[in-house]
């Protein structure tokens, strides 16, 4: 009986163990610049300067430099095709939970130019 319980302590000790690491490893995966130097924040801002605005990447490089930043014009271009779909569909389901807020939200349809127009 005494071994049964050790040894069903040390499953628990060891199973408590894995699930913590599969945490850590969970939280690895979910972070998308854990591979990058620069800042989360700075690649955000560049990101969403570029695609907010009617700017070059030259000119995202630019302003940047301006804030103190040094980074190439190729840098923001890669940052873009690399960041720019998940922040996309980052915005994309904000806006979507904050519409499914309001319960009468619906849409509506534009009668004035639903019907046809006949000569």
């Amino acid at each position: 009986m005494l071994n049964h319980t050790i040894i069903g302590h040390c499953l628990i000790k060891l199973l408590t163990f894995n699930i913590a690491s599969f945490r850590q490893v969970e939280t690895m995966k979910t972070s998308i610049y854990r591979y990058f130097k620069t800042s989360p924040e700075i690649i955000k801002l560049a990101v969403m300067m570029y695609i907010r605005f009617p700017l070059s990447l030259r000119n995202v490089k630019d302003l940047l430099h301006e804030r103190g930043i040094d980074i190439t014009h190729e840098t923001v271009r890669f940052w873009w095709n690399r960041f720019g779909p998940y922040f996309a569909s980052k915005i994309r389901s904000k806006r979507s939970a904050q519409m499914r807020k309001f319960p009468q939200w619906q849409w509506h349809l534009d009668e004035a130019r639903a019907g046809a127009f006949f000569a």
